[in-house]
């Protein structure tokens, strides 16, 4: 179950370093500060290995078919089985445990509003039927069959789902940018199929990260509309603010910024 917790005083594995122990998958959206005042968070690595000084995104979302799902059953928690959710599916299938670690939101009606940590779920052979979702979490109010739901991938990876490699953190797309969710400080490798590779990204702090255009000094910058991994200039309702430039930027140079994330 979802529980309030301090940053940790030591990380996961020391700073600037990656691990294959698959135990850290628990450990995985944890966040913690360094000695000089900056904060870094653990990530599961996508199938391409990440390098220093880029920006990187949350795992891309199956989509529609995922969301505003019509809820076939509720089973309420019981003294040895948490609070179960049947869904009935969109068109595309799910694979086992690939939201586990996720979330479920509730959407509308009954319940609406919840936001509920996901445990476990089985793979379903059919698109367009129901998976019964195992959550972690047990819901405030009891969902019922009038209420929708929406199911999201965890945001700093995941090794569930058909290869290790498929939900992990990617470089930040400029044509089809999801939730940016730190920048990288060094390199990480590529998970494979069967095997994760964890490491950490820069949420807060001062941070080089690649520059598209001229973002002027002081004022906020965002990921770039043209080049991945790059950051630029923020415009309002364009793309996601990551933080404030230090100095003036220079095209193509990787430059500080105060990442806020």
């Amino acid at each position: 179950m979802s529980f309030i917790s301090e940053k940790g005083a030591t990380g996961a594995l020391p700073l600037f370093n990656t691990s294959n122990d698959t135990s850290l998958a628990t450990l995985v959206g944890s966040r913690y500060d360094t000695s000089d005042g900056r904060e870094v968070v653990l990530v599961q690595n996508g199938g391409t290995a990440i390098v220093p000084g880029k920006l990187y995104q949350a795992p891309v979302a199956v989509g529609a078919n995922h969301q505003n799902l019509v809820v076939a059953a509720y089973t309420a928690p019981t003294a040895n089985l948490p609070a179960s959710v049947t869904v009935t599916l969109g068109g595309t299938l799910v694979t086992a445990n690939q939201y586990a670690t996720g979330y479920m939101v509730v959407v509308t009606n009954t319940g609406a509003g919840q936001i509920l940590k996901i445990a476990s779920h089985p793979a379903q052979a059919t698109a367009t039927g129901s998976v019964v979702v195992t959550l972690e979490d047990t819901p405030v109010t009891a969902l019922d069959t009038t209420s929708t739901v929406s199911l999201v991938l965890n945001q700093y990876g995941s090794s569930n789902g058909t290869s290790v490699s498929t939900n992990g953190v990617v470089l930040a797309s400029h044509s089809s940018l999801v939730q940016p969710v730190g920048v990288s400080f060094y390199a990480i490798a590529a998970s494979t199929s069967t095997v994760p590779t964890y490491g950490f990204l820069q949420t807060k702090g001062i941070a080089a990260v690649l520059i598209h255009g001229t973002p002027a000094i002081g004022l906020d910058v965002g990921a770039s509309a043209s080049v991945d991994g790059a950051v630029d200039a923020y415009a309002v309702a364009t793309g996601s603010r990551v933080g404030t430039a230090i100095i003036t930027g220079v095209d193509t140079h990787y430059m500080p910024i105060q990442v806020e994330l």
